[in-house]
């Protein structure tokens, strides 16, 4: 039994010394979350608006993101393809991010209906606007923050323009009934934030140019100034029955997170030099890669070096794990 002494010691310093990386380069990583650059549209949500995309829903509810933060009529506001984030700086927090009410800027009220029904688990009546929700629209709308994130109907469902689709206006938000998809895809948002953006450039109260693409955070044209690269691997000791997992975050030189930057890495030691090609980096700025190590001798140093590449900018890090039987 002494015999398995010293390895057990040294499989929990290995443990404690894996916690304490990952706990120093967590910070990196939600920093990172403080910007998201969306390649699809070619503009990025910041800050409380980002706060907001990631606890909304994200892209099924508020879509990609159509222009950057600009003020309109006094306020910081940002459309997306389904929605248009303001802000309200003087609100309480938790208020302070809320959506436009397009629906109604669009004039989709219709008049109160004279007697509503009673409220059941299958239809709710809301006398702020005299319009009721039911079935799957209802099931969707609860399911997705309700009247704090759509407000209230100001109509109720029914076909529009002959089309034959069943919809129903909210004060923010517009929804569609799809009987032909799956099940959990049949209620769809409408692009209410892409109509209402079309319509007040066409009416020359915005500049289209807003949605004109624009580079990624940190670059001049589409070229990071700098490449910032931080690698980790899971564990600094460990045994050879176990893989290994090489962590590397790829950032500029404002420590914003860069996609799609292809990554490498070479392992050396006493049996010579290994290569590998890494999956790109993720909208964080994160890749990750497991290998065996049963092919490495034991009770030795491995020594691995990344490099990460950019639109021709490269940038690279060290660090290394020591083996053991």
């Amino acid at each position: 039994m002494s015999v398995n002494k010293p390895s057990s010691r040294i499989f929990l310093i290995a443990g404690l010394v894996s916690v304490v990386l990952l706990l120093l380069v967590m910070p990196l990583r939600l920093q990172a979350q403080s910007d998201q650059y969306f390649s699809e549209t070619g503009h990025t949500v910041r800050g409380e608006f980002l706060d907001y995309f990631n606890q909304h829903g994200g892209l099924r509810i508020l879509g990609y993101p159509l222009t950057e933060e600009f003020v309109l009529n006094g306020r910081t506001v940002q459309y997306f393809q389904r929605a248009r984030l303001e802000l309200y700086p003087e609100s309480p927090a938790g208020q302070r991010v809320q959506l436009g009410a397009l629906g109604e800027a669009l004039g989709k009220q219709t008049p109160a209906k004279a007697e509503p029904g009673p409220n059941t688990y299958f239809q709710h009546y809301y006398p702020e606007t005299g319009h009721t929700v039911a079935y799957a629209f209802l099931n969707f709308f609860d399911s997705n923050g309700g009247v704090a994130t759509f407000g209230y109907p100001i109509s109720d469902y029914g076909t529009e323009n002959g089309s034959g689709r069943i919809v129903q206006y909210f004060q923010r938000g517009k929804m569609e009934w799809y009987p032909e998809l799956a099940t959990e895809q049949r209620v769809q948002l409408a692009d209410l934030g892409a109509i209402h953006f079309d319509l007040l450039a066409a009416q020359g109260q915005l500049d289209p140019a807003l949605e004109n693409p624009v580079p990624p955070p940190g670059t001049i044209g589409d070229v990071p100034l700098t490449l910032k690269v931080s690698a980790t691997t899971k564990y600094a000791i460990t045994s050879r029955r176990f893989d290994q997992i090489l962590y590397v975050y790829v950032t500029d030189q404002k420590n914003l997170p860069l996609k799609d930057a292809e990554v490498s890495f070479t392992t050396r030691d006493a049996t010579g030099v290994k290569s590998n090609i890494m999956p790109k980096t993720d909208a964080d700025g994160f890749t990750s890669y497991r290998f065996d190590i049963q092919a490495f001798r034991p009770a030795q140093t491995v020594f691995i070096e990344v490099t990460a590449t950019y639109h021709g900018i490269t940038g690279t890090d060290q660090t290394s794990f020591f083996t053991w039987f």
